[in-house]
Parts: C-alpha cells; structure tokens; sequence
C-alpha cells in the first residue's frame, strides 16, 4: 500500500464509485472492483490472478480452466471502460483515480493533483507512467488499445471513445451476464485446386479423395506437381486431379475486413476471437455475439438459423423482396472487369439480427471476398457509418434504436481493392 493514500480513501472513494450510474446496475463489475481493492488495502494485490477471480468474484467451480473459459478477461475490459467513464464524468469530484493496467488485476491508485485552476493535473502514486505506443491489434485477449481505426480522415487527439460511442447501439450493448465475447466467423468457400502426379492413385489430402481429371481439362489449368518436376507439356503419364476443399481457405478481403473489425472491437473494448464458419454451432452462438463475414451460401449455420434479410443474394443478384419507392428490384454485380481502368461494381449487405437468447448476429457480406472488404471498410469507418445510424435512428421515431437492420452498399472494386462504396438503400 503507498504511504500516501490511506485505506479510508481507498474505501471512500471505491463506495463513491459503486453509487454512480456506471456501477450501480451491474452487480458483478462491482463486486469485482470492491474485491481487488481490498485485496490491494490488505497488501495481498499480488496474489490476484485469473483463477483466483473465477472462485472468489465469479463463483467458478474448483478446476476452472481460465484458457476455456475468459469471464475474468472479459469483465476487466468491461471494468477498466466503466472506470474511464467515471472519471471523464466525475474528474473535479475526485481526489484520487483507481485504475486497472491491461494485463494486470491489481488495481493502482493516482492522486489527483490541483494545478491551474479547471485544469487538475495527475500525479502517479507507485506505478510507471503508462507508455502510450500504437500496438498491434490483438483477436484474443489483452491488448492496448489504439486510436483509430480503419481508413478515413486523421482526428488528431480527439478521444477515439466519443468518435465511436454510437457503435454501442449499432452493435448492442454488452450484457450483464457472461461471458459476452464478440465472435468474428470467417466463411469456408467450397474451392478446388488442380494437380499431377506419377501415380493413378494418389493418396488423400485432408481425409478427402482427390477427382481424376482428364488431360484435355487439366492443360487449361493451372498445376501442380506433386512428386514430378517435369511440365505438363513434355509428358503424358502425368496423372491429374482436382481436389475439392472447404476448410483451408478464405478470401483475402474477408481477411482484412476481419482486422478492420478487430481494430473497431479494440477501441469499443468488446473482446473479440476468430473462427472458422466451419466451427459455429449453436453453443458459440448462444455464448457470444456474432460478426458473420461473407454469404450466407458459404455458412452452414447462418443459412439454417438467420432469418432471411430483404435484400436475397441469388446468381450474382441482390433481389429486392420489398423494393420501397426510388429502389430497384434486383441490383446485378457485375464481377467482370470492363477494363483495368473501369474495375468492377459489386453489391453487398451490412445485416444485424438478434438470436432468441438476446445475442445478436452481425453478417457483412458481398459477391466477392474485396466487397466484403468494402463493407467493412464501410462500418468501421465512423465517418461513414454515423449518417447511417442517424438515418436508421430517425426512422425508428419514439422507440429504441432498433435491433435490426439492414444497409444495401455498392461497392466500386479496382485492382481488387475498394475505391468507393455508397448506400443504396437502409431498413
């Protein structure tokens, strides 16, 4: 314990915390906060660890995997934004500021220190100055948090946090209960590749059989050779085959669009992990909220348990189900390129739904993977996304920012990257 700061405060200051709006309506953060704290006061801070929350605040059982089960890491995201909150709204009102460092469950304590009037100072008590370099993003676990994210103009210093405040109705707040991880799913598109070999019974790859092609098909594609180095063209007892997968590949626009997302989660301090559509079942779903990347075709799960939206993708088109006035009724993409110069123009929806257990599913997805980078672009650039959560705000008069939508984006591509997205139509 500092010299400097006396229990008394510490306890003072923690009662004036537990009484606010930030705290007073959720039992657990509290509970939390109340416990590290004394732990602190009782000079045993340094025995605090993830296990020992999950029995002691959480009530996990002896046994507990902390790897399996994330509530305490979830819930210290949640406790260091609720603490920042605090202190943003109630700066003049305290003598001293309680924070939790990233990585750490020991609380630290600094005194707030009067300087030139309307304008306190902040005097570390025991710890070092946190260092304020960009970092990395991070899918799992803790992470520093950066400014900005995505493309789209410099703000400067302006707090990230306020830029982004209207994403918590977007994307639903966090629920009371845990854990409440937001679960980034990545499509498996059905994908082939060709290759040759010495041998007319290659073996399997995957735990899959690989389909004999004849030599008329396979000169038009690409191969490759297994255990031959020589060409397709200067022998005919090469063997060729196609083998069809859906469980190694996803495009790379969905990648990126992924770490877009993951930079946006950062910044709004949900805890995000990364999985294969391949993995979802309805366990993860009713533990986690969702972001679903790509069509819903290349997701099992999604096509048996989402509602339909009203924009439907079906041979390359976006079909109008109610087409309002001003719309059309089917919105082709048109995945050729006229020439390198024109590109190519592809559609895509930005959908959010709620499950039946509360847990809401956010899907993003386009024809072609770069669209569905276009799409993410989109939503996690505030710029962008703000005059559309105004337009869906304004259009739900009198009741709660509604917990269903729908945005139709066209997305200019070229280059495979895009250039220029725009709304078409909002629900």
């Amino acid at each position: 314990m500092a010299s400097d700061v006396s229990a008394a405060e510490v306890q003072q200051e923690v009662e004036k915390i537990l009484k606010s709006e930030h705290f007073r309506s959720s039992e657990k953060l509290s509970r939390f906060l109340q416990y590290i704290c004394r732990k602190h006061v009782e000079g045993t801070a340094g025995e605090l660890n993830e296990y020992l929350l999950g029995l002691e605040v959480f009530d996990r059982k002896p046994g507990f995997s902390p790897s399996e089960d994330s509530i305490v890491r979830v819930r210290a995201h949640e406790l260091r934004r609720r603490l920042r909150e605090y202190y943003a709204a109630e700066r003049q009102a305290s003598r001293i500021r309680i924070t939790l460092p990233k990585g750490h469950y020991a609380p630290e304590f600094t005194r707030v220190v009067t300087g030139a009037p309307g304008s306190p100072a902040i005097a570390p008590l025991d710890t070092e100055p946190e260092q304020r370099t960009p970092a990395t993003p991070s899918m799992a676990g803790e992470s520093r948090r950066p400014l900005l994210a995505g493309r789209g103009p410099s703000h400067g210093m302006v707090n990230a946090r306020e830029l982004y405040d209207f994403y918590d109705q977007l994307l639903g707040e966090l629920h009371e209960r845990d854990p409440q991880l937001t679960l980034i799913n990545l499509s498996n598109p059905k994908v082939m590749f060709s290759f040759a070999c010495s041998s007319p019974s290659p073996p399997g790859y995957l735990g899959r059989p690989s389909i004999p092609i004849a030599p008329q098909l396979a000169k038009h594609l690409p191969i490759n050779t297994n255990d031959v180095a020589l060409p397709f063209a200067t022998s005919n007892a090469l063997y060729h085959f196609l083998h069809p997968t859906d469980d190694e590949y996803t495009g790379m626009g969905e990648a990126v669009c992924a770490f877009h997302l993951g930079r946006l989660l950062q910044i709004l301090d949900r805890p995000v992990h990364i999985t294969q559509a391949r993995f979802l079942t309805w366990d993860k779903a009713s533990r986690d909220n969702l972001i679903v990347l790509g069509l819903p075709v290349m997701n099992a799960w999604v096509e048996a348990n989402l509602a339909a939206p009203n924009f439907r993708f079906v041979s390359a088109c976006w079909h109008n189900s109610q087409p309002q006035p001003g719309e059309e009724q089917t919105y082709r993409c048109e995945l050729e390129a006229v020439s390198k110069e024109t590109g190519f123009t592809d559609y895509g929806i930005i959908f959010m739904q709620p499950l039946p257990n509360g847990n809401r599913v956010l899907l993003l997805a386009a024809a072609s993977s770069y669209g569905t980078l276009g799409l993410g672009e989109f939503f996690c650039n505030p710029d962008r996304m703000r005059p559309v959560y105004e337009m869906l705000k304004k259009r739900a008069t009198n009741l709660p920012f509604p917990s269903t939508y729908e945005v139709l984006i066209k997305i200019q591509i070229r280059d495979n990257l895009p250039i220029a997205t725009s709304v078409v139509a909002c629900r």
